[in-house]
């Protein structure tokens, strides 16, 4: 559970084998991305935050369910980046109350089993 302040995650396997409440504070994913082996959950008033993400391959893949109950999504991509692939998971549900690019609004699709982000959408 992360209730306050920052953890960064700059490897794949940075959050461990279990489960990620993110009740506040904010989550950095590195450019490599991380793998989550369980669920994920986020409140509002947390962050995430995807910083250089690959366009080659998804930001966050989780194994289980993701719950999203507001907060934010925070994405800094280098400009004229393509789509994000934010998260994969078996299955999506809810969504960010704040979407941002390069600290710019922005709109996130979302479909029962990702989240995707196109910079200047």
């Amino acid at each position: 559970m992360i209730e306050a302040g920052s953890l960064i995650a700059n490897s794949s396997d940075a959050l461990g084998s279990g489960d990620v409440y993110l009740a506040g504070g904010t989550l950095e994913i590195g450019q490599d991305g991380v793998a989550l082996k369980g669920d994920y959950a986020q409140l509002d008033g947390a962050v995430l935050s995807v910083v250089g993400a690959s366009l080659d391959q998804v930001a966050m893949a989780v194994d289980r369910d993701v719950v999203i109950e507001g907060g934010v999504l925070d994405i800094r991509v280098p400009a004229g980046s393509g789509t994000v692939q934010v998260i994969s998971a078996q299955a999506i549900k809810g969504r960010f109350a704040e979407v941002r690019v390069n600290g710019q609004p922005a709109e996130a699709s979302y479909s029962e089993t990702g989240v995707s982000v196109a910079p200047g959408n």
